[in-house]
């Protein structure tokens, strides 16, 4: 069959050369219009026979696999849920132990204060402002953050529409399929704002 439309083709190629001048040429061009449309739509199911015996077995194929892989999956979204959740947690603690470090740390820094307002003597102050020093430049507490070999976590951002007339135009895209539909069933007659419409004409054969 291969061979036939290789054959085909070699006949027909030129046919794009065709030259019409007359009422004549377009009758023959019509005509070897409908004749390539028939040899290709030939092609067509010849392709369809020989890919769907294919199709069918990597169908099956897919249809077996995709079990198993969705039990993994469901295996996976369980165990990121529990290390994201452990994850999440723990940064939590941390946030509150260094608040919690933070506050002790400003409490005592106030408490300085006021006795350095009170000193009496040189030395006194002296030795208050060295502790009120040693206070503010503490190091930052250290605290361990879980980890595992081999194992990091990434951001996935996602987003879901409040306002879609608060969306800045940028963001905005046009519904294709909408604007089509609208113009093939008004048949172009119809202005839609800021829209070009071109009509195209192309020859159909029966």
């Amino acid at each position: 069959m291969q061979q036939e439309i290789i054959e085909s083709l070699n006949k027909i190629k030129d046919v794009s050369q065709f030259e019409v001048r007359s009422n004549a040429d377009f009758e023959q061009c019509a005509l070897v219009l409908k004749q390539v449309k028939e040899l290709r739509k030939m092609a067509e199911a010849k392709r369809v026979e020989l890919t769907k015996p294919l199709l069918d077995h990597k169908k099956k194929i897919d249809d077996e696999f995709k079990r198993y892989i969705d039990a993994y999956d469901h295996i996976i979204t369980g165990i990121n849920a529990k290390l994201v959740s452990y994850q999440r947690a723990e940064e939590k603690k941390r946030a509150e132990e260094i608040a919690r470090i933070e506050a002790e740390r400003r409490a005592e820094e106030e408490k300085l204060r006021a006795k350095l307002e009170v000193a009496k003597t040189d030395k006194q102050r002296e030795r208050l402002e060295n502790k009120i020093a040693d206070v503010q430049f503490a190091p930052p507490p250290s605290i361990v953050e879980p980890s595992a070999q081999g194992l990091s976590f990434r951001e996935v951002y996602s987003f879901e529409v409040e306002d879609v007339n608060a969306i800045p135009r940028e963001f905005m895209i046009p519904n294709d399929t909408a604007i089509g539909a609208f113009i093939r069933t008004t048949k172009g007659n119809v202005n839609i704002a800021g829209i070009k419409i071109i009509v195209n004409k192309t020859a159909v054969s029966k």
